[in-house]
Protein backbone atom coordinates (compact mmCIF):
# COMPACT_ATOMS: atom_id res chain seq x y z
CA UNK A 1 0.00 0.00 0.00
CA UNK A 2 2.66 2.53 0.26
CA UNK A 3 5.89 2.16 -2.00
CA UNK A 4 7.91 -0.30 0.17
CA UNK A 5 5.83 -2.77 1.82
CA UNK A 6 7.57 -4.83 4.31
CA UNK A 7 8.39 -8.63 3.39
CA UNK A 8 5.99 -10.23 5.47
CA UNK A 9 3.07 -7.68 3.65
CA UNK A 10 3.69 -8.42 0.77
CA UNK A 11 3.43 -12.04 1.25
CA UNK A 12 0.87 -11.41 3.05
CA UNK A 13 -1.02 -9.73 -0.40
CA UNK A 14 0.19 -11.53 -2.59
CA UNK A 15 -0.09 -15.35 -1.37
CA UNK A 16 -3.13 -14.16 -0.45
CA UNK A 17 -3.97 -12.99 -3.79
CA UNK A 18 -2.77 -16.47 -5.39
CA UNK A 19 -4.39 -18.52 -3.37
CA UNK A 20 -7.60 -17.10 -3.70
CA UNK A 21 -6.97 -16.90 -7.76
CA UNK A 22 -6.23 -20.54 -7.59
CA UNK A 23 -8.93 -21.61 -5.69
CA UNK A 24 -11.48 -19.45 -8.36
CA UNK A 25 -9.71 -20.71 -11.28
CA UNK A 26 -10.08 -24.38 -9.69
CA UNK A 27 -14.15 -23.87 -9.00
CA UNK A 28 -14.36 -22.48 -12.47
CA UNK A 29 -12.66 -25.52 -14.11
CA UNK A 30 -14.23 -27.90 -12.56
CA UNK A 31 -17.76 -26.14 -12.84
CA UNK A 32 -16.37 -25.62 -16.87
CA UNK A 33 -16.13 -29.32 -17.25
CA UNK A 34 -19.29 -30.77 -15.20
CA UNK A 35 -21.03 -28.21 -17.30
CA UNK A 36 -20.03 -29.23 -20.62
CA UNK A 37 -19.64 -33.33 -19.71
CA UNK A 38 -22.58 -33.84 -17.15
CA UNK A 39 -25.24 -31.04 -18.66
CA UNK A 40 -28.40 -31.35 -17.45
CA UNK A 41 -29.88 -30.49 -21.09
CA UNK A 42 -28.32 -33.17 -22.77
CA UNK A 43 -30.78 -36.29 -23.31
CA UNK A 44 -30.41 -39.37 -21.75
CA UNK A 45 -31.88 -42.31 -20.16
CA UNK A 46 -33.67 -42.05 -16.67
CA UNK A 47 -31.05 -44.06 -15.28
CA UNK A 48 -28.30 -42.16 -16.54
CA UNK A 49 -29.42 -39.09 -15.80
CA UNK A 50 -29.77 -39.75 -12.33
CA UNK A 51 -25.94 -40.83 -12.28
CA UNK A 52 -25.20 -37.72 -14.24
CA UNK A 53 -26.37 -35.70 -11.84
CA UNK A 54 -25.59 -37.81 -9.17
CA UNK A 55 -21.64 -37.02 -10.28
CA UNK A 56 -22.54 -33.21 -11.14
CA UNK A 57 -23.56 -32.46 -7.59
CA UNK A 58 -20.57 -34.29 -5.71
CA UNK A 59 -18.49 -32.16 -8.16
CA UNK A 60 -20.08 -29.27 -8.06
CA UNK A 61 -19.55 -29.70 -3.93
CA UNK A 62 -16.16 -30.14 -4.62
CA UNK A 63 -15.31 -27.05 -6.15
CA UNK A 64 -17.10 -24.64 -3.69
CA UNK A 65 -15.09 -26.92 -1.18
CA UNK A 66 -12.20 -25.86 -2.83
CA UNK A 67 -13.36 -22.36 -2.98
CA UNK A 68 -14.22 -21.74 0.39
CA UNK A 69 -10.96 -22.84 1.99
CA UNK A 70 -9.21 -20.44 -0.52
CA UNK A 71 -11.98 -17.95 0.41
CA UNK A 72 -11.28 -18.04 4.00
CA UNK A 73 -7.42 -17.97 3.36
CA UNK A 74 -7.33 -15.39 1.66
CA UNK A 75 -10.03 -13.69 3.78
CA UNK A 76 -7.27 -14.59 7.03
CA UNK A 77 -4.31 -13.41 4.89
CA UNK A 78 -5.78 -9.79 3.76
CA UNK A 79 -7.30 -9.18 7.48
CA UNK A 80 -3.40 -9.85 8.84
CA UNK A 81 -2.27 -7.44 6.06
CA UNK A 82 -4.30 -5.14 7.10
CA UNK A 83 -3.54 -5.11 10.37
CA UNK A 84 -0.25 -5.12 10.05
CA UNK A 85 -0.46 -1.49 7.76
CA UNK A 86 -2.87 -0.10 10.30
CA UNK A 87 -0.48 -1.29 12.99
CA UNK A 88 2.74 0.10 11.81
CA UNK A 89 0.77 3.57 11.01
CA UNK A 90 1.91 3.65 7.27
CA UNK A 91 0.88 6.56 5.35
CA UNK A 92 -1.42 5.59 2.66
CA UNK A 93 -1.96 7.81 -0.30
CA UNK A 94 -5.54 8.09 -1.29
CA UNK A 95 -5.68 6.59 -4.56
CA UNK A 96 -4.32 3.80 -3.37
CA UNK A 97 -7.04 3.08 -0.88
CA UNK A 98 -9.57 3.07 -4.24
CA UNK A 99 -7.38 1.12 -6.17
CA UNK A 100 -6.53 -1.48 -3.53
CA UNK A 101 -10.27 -2.73 -3.38
CA UNK A 102 -11.08 -2.26 -6.87
CA UNK A 103 -8.23 -4.79 -8.10
CA UNK A 104 -9.64 -6.86 -5.15
CA UNK A 105 -12.85 -6.96 -6.70
CA UNK A 106 -11.66 -7.59 -10.41
CA UNK A 107 -9.43 -10.54 -8.75
CA UNK A 108 -12.87 -11.65 -7.85
CA UNK A 109 -14.36 -11.56 -11.09
CA UNK A 110 -11.33 -12.39 -12.80
CA UNK A 111 -12.34 -15.96 -13.46
CA UNK A 112 -15.53 -16.18 -13.34
CA UNK A 113 -16.49 -13.77 -16.03
CA UNK A 114 -13.98 -15.72 -18.52
CA UNK A 115 -15.76 -19.09 -17.74
CA UNK A 116 -18.86 -17.16 -18.21
CA UNK A 117 -18.55 -15.81 -21.67
CA UNK A 118 -17.44 -19.02 -23.03
CA UNK A 119 -20.86 -21.10 -21.44
CA UNK A 120 -23.02 -17.78 -20.65
CA UNK A 121 -26.12 -19.99 -19.74
CA UNK A 122 -23.80 -20.82 -16.26
CA UNK A 123 -23.01 -17.21 -15.61
CA UNK A 124 -24.79 -17.25 -12.35
CA UNK A 125 -22.80 -20.33 -11.45
CA UNK A 126 -19.55 -19.24 -11.74
CA UNK A 127 -20.29 -15.67 -10.17
CA UNK A 128 -22.21 -16.42 -7.42
CA UNK A 129 -19.12 -17.47 -4.69
CA UNK A 130 -17.53 -13.94 -5.94
CA UNK A 131 -20.88 -12.64 -4.07
CA UNK A 132 -20.31 -13.82 -0.70
CA UNK A 133 -16.10 -13.01 -0.78
CA UNK A 134 -17.28 -9.45 -1.90
CA UNK A 135 -19.38 -8.78 1.35
CA UNK A 136 -16.34 -10.28 3.68
CA UNK A 137 -14.14 -8.27 1.57
CA UNK A 138 -16.06 -4.89 1.68
CA UNK A 139 -16.47 -5.34 5.94
CA UNK A 140 -13.19 -6.27 6.18
CA UNK A 141 -12.04 -2.87 4.21
CA UNK A 142 -14.35 -0.67 5.96
CA UNK A 143 -13.48 -1.75 8.96
CA UNK A 144 -10.02 -1.34 8.28
CA UNK A 145 -10.90 2.15 6.86
CA UNK A 146 -12.54 3.35 9.57
CA UNK A 147 -9.66 2.38 12.32
CA UNK A 148 -7.18 3.75 9.49
CA UNK A 149 -8.95 7.35 9.60
CA UNK A 150 -9.32 7.19 13.68
CA UNK A 151 -5.98 6.60 13.67
CA UNK A 152 -4.50 8.99 11.37
CA UNK A 153 -7.20 11.71 12.71
CA UNK A 154 -6.16 10.74 16.49
CA UNK A 155 -2.08 11.16 15.35
CA UNK A 156 -3.13 14.39 13.82
CA UNK A 157 -4.60 15.86 16.95
CA UNK A 158 -1.70 14.82 19.19
CA UNK A 159 0.75 16.74 16.83
CA UNK A 160 -1.36 19.50 15.97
Amino acid sequence: MRKHLTQVQKWLLYGSMVILALGILVHSLVLFTVNRHLNPDTPMPQEDRIEAMSQRISWRNFSQSICDISVAIYQYLQALFLFSIWQTRQKIAGKVLILYPISQVALFFLFPLLFGIWQPNWLGDYVFPVWGMMCGFAILYAIFCVFYFFTQKRAQSIQG
